[in-house]
């Protein structure tokens, strides 16, 4: 029983590790902005990203809109988001609250994440 309890605990932390490393690598930076991207159908620049517990901050998102988005250029400073275990099931990220006021700002919160 308490081998059973070793192997989970280790398990538990070798997973949290291996995730709070993806999280901070640009590889995850990079799969957040293509998601960026294809929702807003523009081309995007992610500032990096900071992680407290559940929260992510971020100075800001810039984007180029493609032929057929509905903007050319738009930019969000001081973005915060929070992982929600819910929401994760949904694969949807949800943005609490934005520097800016900016209606596009909806968008990034209902950006797919799966």
């Amino acid at each position: 029983m308490s081998l059973l309890l070793a192997l989970v605990a280790i398990g538990w932390f070798a997973g949290r590790s291996w995730l709070d490393s993806y999280l901070r690598s640009p590889e995850f930076r990079r799969f957040i902005g293509e998601r960026i991207g294809k929702t807003l159908k523009a081309e995007d620049e992610v500032a990096p990203l900071a992680f407290t517990g559940l929260n992510v901050y971020t100075d800001g998102v810039k984007a180029k809109g493609f032929e057929g988005s509905p903007f050319s250029d738009a930019a969000v400073e001081n973005i915060r988001m929070r992982f929600s275990l819910r929401r994760f099931f949904d694969k949807v990220w949800q943005q609490l609250c934005s520097g800016q006021p900016w209606r596009a700002a909806s968008t990034v919160a209902a950006i797919s994440v799966g």
